[in-house]
């Protein structure tokens, strides 16, 4: 990732949807029937901006892209996420960035989900972009296929299913809604369990298995709650974590409810923040081999059973990337 863009872009954030019987955190929307509605999968990616030119994070960071990458993007901006499969964002965080093109992205798609500037709906955007896409003909740029909601039920089938196979929930985005660059309640995360983010204060000791590596990480919320997270690591990341999780890195966590008292309960570490400076991408080359070959909570390459983790230029190259690219774009 190279320098500060002088001008980061405006980009639609979306709300959370309140779930029944979860406790309701201020800016959560509550939508009591979703028919009509478009839904795709939330990809756990890294977020990026196609301005015409470069890919942007939203923080306003050029990523490396090599131009064999993009070079046969359209040159209209487009909003999207860079993608390697579920449950591989540490991998994907990896690639993207790095300060020098590499050929590790040969194993990332560019899934695009909206046009900032096309200026109509959101059923226009989506045709739009199905036409902009194919006609680009892109080996590494695909568009992110969206459904009608039929009822609530479909959408909780919807979001049950992709859970099951290792993804995090959907996005519904609200039939005829335009694109908006800041956070709105047009487009809402649907997912069977909420997360939130927290800062390292220490490391707490691991006991019997993991007796000489980290037990968990003690942190600290926006509302200066303490707990403990202390499931979602591999052995390799419990074994590394002062490298990985110094105090002050601020972690992103998944969790059931919260308890009366504000507190998540059962808070499974998800990754560092996306953009914390000096974490994913600085990853030692041994760690990331290590990672590799354990599998990632939740799924990854190994999840897959397809082998990797020969290739020193890449934190997590499968020895086929053909047959990794044909099962992400099933």
């Amino acid at each position: 990732m190279t320098a500060l863009n002088p001008a980061p872009p405006g980009v639609m954030l979306a709300k959370q949807l309140a779930q029944p019987g979860r406790r309701k955190k201020p800016g959560w929307v509550e939508l009591p029937d979703p028919t009509g509605y478009w839904m795709s999968e939330k990809m756990d990616g890294v977020r990026a901006y196609w301005d015409g030119v470069e890919l942007v994070s939203r923080q306003g960071n050029v990523f490396a892209a090599p131009k064999w990458f993009t070079e046969c993007f359209p040159k209209q901006p487009l909003d999207g996420e860079l993608w390697m499969g579920r449950g591989t964002f540490n991998q994907t965080s990896g690639i993207v960035r790095r300060e020098k093109p590499h050929k590790g992205w040969r194993y990332l798609v560019y899934f695009v989900f909206d046009a900032p500037t096309h200026g109509g709906p959101f059923e226009e955007r989506r045709q739009y972009l199905e036409r902009l896409i194919a006609k680009a003909d892109c080996q590494y740029l695909r568009h992110v296929p969206s459904l009608e909601v039929q009822s609530k039920s479909h959408l909780d089938a919807a979001v049950a299913e992709i859970v099951r196979r290792g993804g995090e929930g959907v996005m519904i985005v609200r039939p005829g809604s335009h694109y908006t660059p800041s956070r709105t309640a047009s487009i809402l995360k649907v997912k069977k369990f909420a997360d939130d983010e927290a800062t390292v204060v220490e490391h707490v000791p691991g006991k019997g298995r993991h007796r000489g590596r980290m037990g968990a990480l003690l942190v600290e919320d926006s509302e200066g709650r303490r707990f403990k997270v202390g499931t979602g690591f591999s052995d390799a990341e419990r074994d590394a974590a002062a490298e990985l999780y110094p105090p002050g890195t601020l972690i992103t966590f998944q969790f059931f409810e919260r308890t009366p008292t504000g507190k998540p309960r059962e808070p499974r570490f998800m990754r560092v923040r996306a953009e914390e400076p000096g974490r994913a991408s600085n990853m030692p080359a041994a760690i990331a081999e290590d990672l590799c070959r354990q599998g990632q909570p939740g799924g990854s390459i190994a999840h897959w059973k397809i082998p990797g983790c020969d290739q020193p230029q890449h934190p997590c190259p499968p020895r086929n990337a053909n047959r990794l690219r044909r099962r992400l774009l099933r």
